[in-house]
């Protein structure tokens, strides 16, 4: 006995179904089906810039030269897992290794009366950071304003940012002398043992998709990296008297900052 008012709900029901109202579940089913989490994997090359590099007078030469100047270049290696959410949104955990920053600092200093006066040396040391960090992106995916140059893949522009911890490490930390006369090697003095400094990181990126397939894409682009503070140690190991031990001093003191360049290999699960 219900079955002609079962019936006739469902026309009633089937007729109600506007256009707009399919338009809008569509949009939802489509949005649901790109939702998906994605594995990225990409390398690249950092140049740092000027480090802000301090060092107290109190224990260390003053030079006319100065202490501050860049850390020179060290590749970059990333990894990370993330989600799209829709579209345009996209976010990702990634960690990025950096592990060969170069100082390197000639001076010259008259200054004979700190302790451990070194005179005309060049000051050394090696910077390495392994930071983590959670970024959100626009057009990841490469699904909206996309062009078609060929029928082998789709270009497209992201833009994102990201912020979290970057470990900075400070090792190989000395000065060389050049050689005194008779002598075939460089005095080395004021040896510190490594020092690793957890510090705020971020970092802003922007480029290009190169998308493949449904599941590949690659990422060609910009990135402006904020590597927070770095420590030297605070003691050194002297072994210009020929035996180590540890004698106080201050820290240097200085602050990471970089242009990379990167490719990234995405692929969506």
């Amino acid at each position: 006995m219900f079955e002609p008012l079962l019936l006739a709900a469902s026309l009633l029901t089937s007729e109600n179904i506007t256009p707009q109202t399919q338009a809008t579940q569509k949009s939802h089913q489509s949005s649901c089906r790109t939702a998906a989490a994605f594995l990225s994997i990409g390398g690249g090359y950092s140049w740092s810039e000027k480090a802000s590099i301090r060092a107290s007078s109190i224990d260390w030469d003053p030079a006319p030269q100065g202490y501050n100047s860049n850390v020179k270049q060290s590749e970059v290696y990333t990894a990370g897992i993330g989600y799209h959410f829709s579209v345009p949104v996209s976010i990702l955990f990634e960690t990025g290794y950096r592990p060969s920053f170069k100082y390197s600092r000639y001076q010259s200093s008259v200054a004979s009366g700190t302790p451990g006066f070194l005179g005309v040396k060049t000051r050394h040391f090696r910077l390495s950071s392994l930071a983590f960090l959670f970024d959100a992106f626009l057009n990841k995916r490469g699904d909206v304003f996309n062009w078609k140059p060929s029928a082998l893949f789709t270009i497209a522009p992201f833009i994102g940012a990201g912020l979290g911890v970057s470990y900075n490490n400070v090792y190989d930390f000395h000065s060389v002398q050049p050689i005194p006369p008779g002598k075939k090697a460089h005095p080395i003095h004021s040896i510190e043992n490594n020092k690793v400094h957890a510090a705020f990181a971020g970092q802003v990126l922007a480029g290009f998709v190169f998308k493949v397939s449904k599941r590949f894409s690659f990422d060609l682009g910009y990135r402006w990296f904020y590597g927070g503070k770095f420590l030297s140690n605070n003691y050194l190991i002297d072994v210009s008297l020929g035996s180590t031990y540890p004698e106080s001093t201050t820290q240097w003191k200085g602050v990471l900052r970089a242009n990379e360049i990167f490719l990234n290999l995405n692929y969506s699960l």
